[in-house]
C-alpha cells in the first residue's frame, strides 16, 4: 500500500511522510519506520524522525546507524523529561535542552547518514499553549538555535540558512514579516 501512497505523493510534488508513534501497535519505533519505507521501494516515501517518539520509547543511539541517506526527510525535535518511559505521553514533551534526550548526539548520528533537512520543533504541554505568544517564539528559538550550534561550525551553520533560502524562494519574505511582528511585539 505505501508505494501507492508514494505515487500518489510523487503525482503531487510531496513526499508521504511516516512517523513512528510511541503509543502505536503498527509502527511504534524506528526499526519499523525504516522496514515500512524499504518495503515501499518509492522515492516519495521517507521517514519523519520524532526525536520524543525515539527517545520515549526503546529508540538506541545504535539505531541511528540503521538509517540510510534519504530515508529521514523530516525531524521533530523535542526533549523527554527524566521521568520513567511509562508515565511519557505526547503532553510531556519539552524544549530542547529541558530534558535528558541526548538531542546533540541525536542530530549529529542523523546528520552522520545524510540528513540536513529541518527541524522544527513540537510541542503539545497546556503551558505552551497559554503562554504569551511572542515569548514561547522566543524561547523556542533559542533552544532550537542552541542545539543547532551544537551541531554546525559557523561557516556550516551560514551555508545551511543560504541553502534553506535558495530551497524555498519566498521564505525571506515570511521571515521578514515575523522579524517585523516580533519587532514590534518586542518589550521596550
Amino acid at each position: 500500500q505505501m508505494r501507492a501512497v508514494g505515487d500518489v505523493a510523487r503525482a503531487a510534488g510531496l513526499v508521504a511522510l511516516v512517523e513512528f508513534v510511541r503509543s502505536s501497535p503498527f509502527l511504534h519505533d524506528l526499526p519499523t519506520a525504516l522496514q515500512l519505507v524499504r518495503d515501499a521501494g518509492h522515492p516519495n516515501v521517507a521517514v519523519l524522525f520524532d526525536c520524543y517518539h525515539f527517545w520515549s520509547t526503546t529508540g538506541t543511539l545504535d539505531q541511528l546507524a540503521l538509517v540510510r541517506r534519504g530515508e529521514v526527510r523530516h525531524v521533530h525535535v523535542q526533549d523527554v523529561p527524566d521521568v520513567p518511559r511509562a508515565q511519557l505521553d505526547s503532553s510531556t514533551r519539552v524544549m530542547p535542552g529541558d530534558g535528558v534526550a541526548p538531542l546533540v548526539e541525536t542530530v549529529r548520528a542523523l546528520r552522520a547518514t545524510g540528513y540536513d533537512g529541518p527541524l522544527s520543533l513540537e510541542l503539545f504541554l497546556p503551558q505552551f499553549v497559554t503562554r504569551d505568544p511572542y515569548t514561547l517564539a522566543v524561547d523556542a528559538r533559542h533552544a532550537v538555535e542552541a542545539l543547532i550550534a551544537l551541531q554546525y561550525t559557523r561557516r556550516e551553520a551560514e551555508r545551511a540558512v543560504t541553502d534553506a533560502l535558495r530551497a524555498h524562494p519566498g521564505i525571506e519574505a515570511v521571515e521578514e514579516l515575523l522579524r517585523t511582528v516580533l519587532e514590534q511585539r518586542a518589550p521596550a
